[in-house]
């Protein structure tokens, strides 16, 4: 009962990113036990590491760096459109970035494209926003103000923060279609929603987590903002849909 009681506090907390200081006290703790009761002590933390390290790779599973996109002839037309919007209009012409709605929540569908390796450097979950009648199988796009929906097009990647997030990057619209994303707040950001989530066949809809921004994993943000900040221009983001959807 009580290795099934430490697997079960175990799993909670690294869902909270704990988990590896909660088997580090429960290591400790074994030294001050009596011999009688270690062995049982010992059984819950070798279960409770399992714990840890299935959910660890169940997290992980799905994220790669360097991917190919054979698959995705569309990530690459896109791709090759937005470095000659880029150049064009003197924006950053060494990275871009692109979400493909048309995949599932699922799987990775945010990218980071390097124009110099000429490729896809990293690849990411992404969740869209939950309003106008959206389901986590099928985002419904909108610029409108409040609507909560994600938007579509071309979107300058700003170093501005949000209100209350300050690590997230503010969205400047650039097309017709997301001309409203500043007004709306819209952002780049990470949320442990997507983190503890991305597992599921699609990410369940949450009006926390996202109300249209471009929510991704918080390794995703954390390496977005490291390209944005270091580069002179901004930087490209492109949303669209591979199934024709946007």
């Amino acid at each position: 009962m009580k290795a099934a009681v430490h697997t079960m506090v175990a799993f909670i907390l690294c869902v909270r990113g704990n988990g590896a200081v909660y088997l580090q006290c429960e290591i400790f703790n074994l030294f001050n036990m009596k011999s009688g009761i270690k062995l049982l002590s010992l059984a819950s933390v070798a279960l409770a590491t399992m714990a840890v390290a299935i959910f660890t790779f169940m997290q992980c599973r799905n994220d790669a760096t360097e991917p190919t996109v054979e698959d995705n002839a569309s990530l690459q037309e896109h791709a090759e459109l937005a470095y000659e919007y880029a150049r064009v209009h003197d924006m950053n012409t060494r990275y871009a970035f692109f979400t493909d709605y048309g995949i599932i929540s699922g799987k990775p569908r945010f990218y980071i494209w390097d124009y110099e390796k000429g490729r896809v450097i990293y690849k990411t979950h992404a969740m869209h926003g939950p309003g106008m009648g959206s389901t986590a199988e099928k985002p419904v796009f909108s610029n409108k103000i409040g609507s909560n929906c994600s938007s579509l097009g071309k979107f300058e990647v700003t170093r501005e923060p949000g209100a209350t997030m300050t690590r997230a990057m503010r969205l400047k619209g650039l097309d017709r279609c997301n001309s409203n994303a500043y007004c709306r707040g819209l952002m780049i950001h990470g949320a442990y929603w997507v983190n503890n989530n991305k597992w599921r066949a699609s990410i369940p809809l949450n009006d926390v987590a996202c109300q249209g921004c471009v929510t991704l994993t918080t390794d995703g943000s954390a390496r977005v903002r490291n390209i944005v900040m270091s580069e002179d221009k901004p930087i490209l983001l492109w949303n669209f849909c591979s199934n024709g959807l946007g």
